[in-house]
């Protein structure tokens, strides 16, 4: 027990990835739930349609939590290895999160990714 500490103050990331993980699983659990609610569609063309937008939105949410939790992770990952904690590949992490920095802005602009309240 006394090399517990110890382990869980030097291992830091291996918690912090746990975390998110965890909480990229409930992504996941989100999106299949959408999909397979929503592959009745492909096979019967009479399926309700209210029930396809709600598998849509949820496949979206399920996809959106999941590409948020790998690109903290990576950014994560990425600072840890700028202060010396670890040991990931800078350039790679770089090209994730410009990437994903480009799909934010571009889908900004076209007014899908903060999409303003109507009243």
């Amino acid at each position: 027990m006394s090399g517990f500490i110890p382990w869980v103050l030097t291992n830091s990331l291996f918690f912090i990835g746990a975390i998110i993980s965890f909480i990229a699983c409930f992504g996941f659990l989100i999106f299949l739930r959408g999909f397979l609610l929503g592959i009745n569609h492909l096979f019967y063309i009479n399926a309700n349609d209210d029930s396809i937008a709600l598998a849509r939105i949820r496949v979206a949410w399920g996809f959106v939590l999941m590409l948020n939790m790998f690109v903290l992770w990576v950014a994560i990952r990425g600072f840890a290895t700028v202060i010396g904690f670890d040991s990931a590949n800078l350039g790679t992490t770089m090209r994730i999160l410009v990437s994903y920095a480009l799909l934010v802005a571009v889908l900004y602009f076209m007014g899908l990714a903060f999409p303003k309240k109507k009243h």
